[in-house]
């Protein structure tokens, strides 16, 4: 691991956010009665995106089954019938019955362009509370952009489109989502840092992990459409990065890459 740079002792965090949100997800799995705690950013995203009624039900326990595999949380233990595949199955058969319950595992196939976590009360509920409201626009544009974007799969690292297998792009969001849901770390240590935004991306050449780039690349994309880009802050950054402007980054990285992609 390399040392740790000064300038980030001060979003250095004492373990992985993930651990007390995977507690309190587990705790509501026990006892759905508890409810969930939001702060007022996300309650207020919650209300402009669901009417009252849709938000008065309970969480359904396969949405929390796929929270905790957002959070990359395997609870079950493989008995090795399955081929070392439990993790994956928990995951698409949470989907499959979040989408339609009379639906089998078998029936997987069929729920894959599906978009229901996102237009479920209980499911995106449980998204604010992994990634905030600061977030979540732009992990759900990078969901919805991932059938478009190409991606490399086995040893050859051929990158290209494969738009007709929408079980790979499934499982390629399903990777976003637990990316995204990681604390930014140093090497393969566990020391993790609860960066800014745009110090993420002028970090980017130190880090581990970043989260996912790709959240970068759908604010740009959203800036544009906007018209705001040549004011958006890291699209500025960015231009500093790889024009070779910015005094701290010690070069450009494949993120950097990835997230103007």
């Amino acid at each position: 691991m390399t040392d740790t740079i000064p300038a980030l002792e001060q979003y250095k965090l004492e373990k992985d956010p993930r651990e007390q949100k995977i507690e309190q997800l587990t705790a509501l799995q026990k006892d759905s009665s508890k409810g969930l705690t939001l702060g007022k950013a996300e309650q207020e995203k919650l209300k402009q995106r669901f009417s009252k009624n849709e938000l008065t039900g309970d969480i359904n326990p396969y949405a929390i089954t796929l929270a905790l595999a957002f959070l990359d949380h395997n609870d079950k233990k493989c008995d090795g019938g399955c081929g070392g595949n439990c993790f994956q199955n928990n995951i698409r058969t949470a989907w499959t019955k979040l989408s339609d319950d009379s639906l089998e595992l078998a029936d997987f196939a069929k729920t894959t362009l599906s978009d229901v976590i996102w237009q479920r009360a209980d499911c995106y509920q449980l998204l604010l509370f992994i990634y905030g409201a600061e977030r979540i626009d732009f992990i759900e544009r990078a969901w919805q952009d991932m059938p478009t974007r190409s991606f490399q799969q086995g040893w050859e690292r051929r990158s290209f489109r494969i738009s007709a297998d929408n079980t790979v792009y499934f499982d390629h969001r399903i990777d976003l989502l637990q990316e995204s849901s990681r604390a930014c770390s140093e090497g393969w240590g566990d020391e993790y840092y609860d960066l800014p935004k745009l110090e993420k991306v002028r970090w980017a050449w130190n880090l581990y992990r970043t989260n996912s780039p790709f959240e970068w690349s759908a604010e740009l994309d959203m800036a544009g459409e906007a018209g705001t880009l040549e004011e958006n802050e890291m699209f500025q950054l960015m231009a500093d990065i790889i024009y070779n402007r910015d005094d701290t980054t010690r070069g450009v990285t494949p993120n950097h890459f990835r997230g103007v992609g």
